[in-house]
């Protein structure tokens, strides 16, 4: 079966290859009716353009770039739920979505990206507060946008509310009546290396304790992972035999564990 081109979609229609790429790219003005020709050519013969040369042509190519560098703590359902939203809304605008996975300093890898790829606009996800990335960014030619905040930029950022959200969370214990709270934050790694929700969570809690009136309101770093959570858990109840309440950052250090 003979792939249809661009010399036939010109030849059906009785025009040159240059006006066909014209009615493509929109970069010149074509007639109405030449147009239509062209349309027709193109759905008769099943003609489908490359996308690819298409965004040459057009300087778009409706694909954006969400970059979630790996990391040792593996991604969870907060940054899960965000990607997918990603996708679904960029989807609702016309946009496809490509996931890179590449390390959140690798700039090497992103300099190659940017001057190689065909993505209208980058989202940037997993984001420190001295990001390497975003320093790069606010001097490339291209919109980006990035999901979490970072020191050097004031606008183009999203993000959840750490400190509201911890602050709901040790009012509410204080309501009813828990005035011995611990916070398990992640790694001591992972805030040391400057990521933004383990930082502001952190930061959030030494205002909190000249907010609330608790007994003790303790900070802990533990691993993203279940038997770190039990483990330390088990030494928090040990030690502070007073703490009787839990925040937690990420689920997976969730456990069960039994107070006698």
């Amino acid at each position: 079966m003979n792939v249809a081109t661009i010399h036939d979609v010109a030849k059906y229609a009785g025009v040159s290859i240059s006006t066909v790429s014209y009615v493509l790219s929109g970069v010149r003005p074509v007639s109405e009716s030449t147009k239509q020709k062209v349309l027709d050519a193109m759905e008769a013969l099943g003609y489908r353009p490359n996308p690819h040369a298409r965004a040459l042509s057009s300087k778009e190519s409706h694909l954006l770039a969400l970059f979630i560098p790996p990391t040792r703590r593996g991604l969870g359902e907060t940054e899960i739920d965000f990607a997918s939203h990603v996708s679904q809304e960029a989807m609702r605008e016309g946009y496809h979505t490509i996931l890179v996975t590449d390390e959140y300093d690798d700039l090497i890898a992103l300099k190659e990206f940017i001057h190689q790829s065909l993505v209208d606009g980058i989202i940037l996800m997993e984001v420190h507060t001295q990001d390497p990335r975003v320093t790069f960014l606010l001097h490339e030619n291209i919109p980006f946008v990035i999901i979490g905040y970072c020191e050097n930029i004031h606008s183009n950022w999203v993000d959840i509310d750490f400190e509201k959200t911890l602050f709901s969370g040790i009012q509410y214990f204080v309501e009813q009546g828990y005035r011995h709270i611990a916070f398990i934050n992640q790694s001591e790694a992972v805030y040391a290396s400057g990521y933004g929700p383990v930082v502001r969570s952190y930061q959030a809690l030494e205002r909190a304790k000249n907010i609330y009136s608790c007994d003790k309101l303790e900070h802990y770093f533990c691993e993203a992972n279940h038997e770190s959570g039990y483990e330390l858990t088990k030494k928090i109840v040990q030690d502070e035999p007073l703490l009787n309440a839990f925040i937690v950052m990420t689920a997976k250090i969730l456990i069960l564990y039994k107070f006698s």
